[in-house]
């Protein structure tokens, strides 16, 4: 839609050198849904997608979550929750 595109120019503007992108976002149809069509906008504007993880809605351990993001090293985090 509209509001992926014109957030995927926004990271794709600001992610100068070809820094790579890390997604998280929430295990439902708006989690899911938005941030697949981010990472295919982006992925299509030429960026890599190094991270691309789900959580539960009420999650309260985020470690493992968090070990893997910082092992993937993005330059720019992308949460999408509500």
């Amino acid at each position: 839609t509209l509001d992926e595109a014109a957030f995927a120019d926004t990271v794709v503007d600001n992610l100068s050198g070809g820094g790579a992108a890390a997604i998280i976002k929430i295990q439902n149809d708006y989690g899911v849904g938005y941030g697949d069509e981010l990472r295919r906008l982006m992925e299509k504007r030429g960026r890599t997608v190094v991270f691309d993880e789900t959580f539960l809605p009420g999650e309260t351990d985020f470690r493992p979550l968090l070990l893997k993001l910082k092992a993937a090293r993005p330059k720019v985090i992308i949460l999408i929750t509500y």
